[in-house]
């Protein structure tokens, strides 16, 4: 395991209102996410927009799901790939998140309801296996520009009824888009995130973001 890995957190927000009345089974009565966070720690838009978060606070996150973001790039000199994943607890049952240092294979057995998540690495595929039993294949660039980021869900599946920000309301233009730390948390997932709680679950297949992801991918390739 590297000496200091990189952890990124990343936070959902915003599927459209109208998205949701035309799949009304996919909001439950009385959702609710809450997780605490500790000092330090900075949000941005994805469009690089500032996101204040009170020192500490409790806050409630409606509409989101929460994400590991994975990093694969290739390693200097080696070829080898390089996964770097987020870590954190989720809904108190205190499995985390890890990733191999090697790059070679990624996996994170959860013991918690949303079961298993693998993802090999080739030198040509990534291959992405989901709880809800998808095979998702990347293909990797034979000469890589730069690194390929996946977003994959590894917690809540609830859909939630409003939308609301860390601490308080989110009203910048990009609150339908993902928001994620701007600073790198090392070592401690407890300096990002302690407690990280989800009721009232969405079951859905075609709820989960493995299952929108990887229709995404068919209608880019024209299938």
């Amino acid at each position: 395991m590297k000496t200091s890995c990189q952890w990124f957190a990343v936070l959902w927000v915003g599927v459209s209102s109208v998205a949701f009345a035309q799949r009304p089974e996919l909001t439950p009565a009385t959702p609710e996410a809450t997780c605490e966070v500790t000092p330090d720690v900075r949000v941005t838009t994805l469009a690089g927009h500032p996101f204040s978060v009170e020192p500490t606070g409790v806050y409630t996150l409606t509409r989101a799901v929460s994400h590991v973001q994975m990093r694969v790039g290739m390693s200097e000199g080696a070829g080898a790939p390089i996964l770097a994943a987020v870590a954190f607890k989720h809904r108190e049952s205190g499995c985390l998140i890890s990733v191999d240092a090697t790059g070679v294979q990624y996996g994170s057995k959860l013991d918690c309801e949303d079961g298993e998540i693998q993802v090999t690495t080739t030198k040509a595929l990534v291959i992405i296996r989901t709880p809800d039993q998808d095979v998702i294949t990347v293909t990797r660039p034979a000469t890589p520009m730069g690194p390929l980021s996946l977003r994959i869900t590894v917690a809540a599946k609830g859909s939630f009824r409003s939308t609301m920000g860390l601490c308080g309301p989110y009203t910048n233009p990009p609150a339908k888009g993902l928001v994620w730390t701007g600073t790198r948390v090392e070592k401690d997932v407890h300096l990002y995130a302690r407690r990280w709680r989800v009721a009232d679950e969405v079951t859905s297949r075609e709820s989960s973001l493995f299952f929108q992801l990887g229709e995404a991918q068919k209608r880019a390739r024209g299938e």
